[in-house]
């Protein structure tokens, strides 16, 4: 038992912050994938430490099904058009060419409410700061400042409603709707 302590404590711990990562990273698991690479390393030392004793196939054997239901688990969705959660305007080449030449590469744009935090921005084409949630992008006095401090030109919002838009009628130069989307710019 001493003999295999430090490979158990490690891998342990390996699993704690792993699934700790999984967490912080709830949208974009797909970044955990390099794990796998880890978890083969892992497997491949079971194999060889284990291989004289009862269980060492069970265990093996175990690791293997793991590292095949994480794939097929955080590969899965990515290809799946099934609540895929992206806005329809992503998904249809005119719109998102509408979009896109809307925005025009900003790279100050406040993009939002998209609560993964980048989707958007890689969808648009364009860098900026991101709103989680509606609430973020109605903090008109934060939202404000970043405008005169000349930190943002473009904002991109998803399902303004009409008072807002009224509300933001005067304040901007330029505002053009593709599908739910609403572009504005000073």
């Amino acid at each position: 038992w001493k003999k295999y302590a430090g490979p158990m404590v490690f891998v342990s711990l390996f699993i704690l912050f792993h699934i700790q990562e999984l967490k912080q990273m709830q949208f974009h698991a797909y970044y955990m994938m390099p794990y796998v690479l880890i978890s083969s390393f892992l497997i491949a030392l079971a194999v060889k430490a284990l291989k004289d004793t009862p269980w060492s196939y069970f265990l093996v054997g175990l690791l293997l099904l793991t590292q095949i239901f994480h794939t097929i688990n955080k590969i899965n969705p990515r290809y799946s058009n099934e609540a895929s959660g992206l806005p329809a305007e992503f998904l249809n080449a005119q719109s998102m060419n509408q979009l896109q030449t809307a925005v025009q590469g900003s790279h100050k744009a406040v993009v939002g409410p998209d609560p993964t935090g980048c989707v958007y921005f890689y969808f648009l084409n364009c860098k900026g700061w991101n709103a989680f949630d509606m609430g973020q992008l109605e903090e008109k006095d934060d939202i404000e400042a970043a405008f005169h401090k000349k930190l943002i030109n473009t904002m991109v919002v998803k399902d303004l409603d009409e008072q807002r838009l009224l509300y933001y009628r005067d304040q901007f130069t330029e505002i053009k709707e593709v599908g739910s989307f609403t572009i504005l710019r000073r």
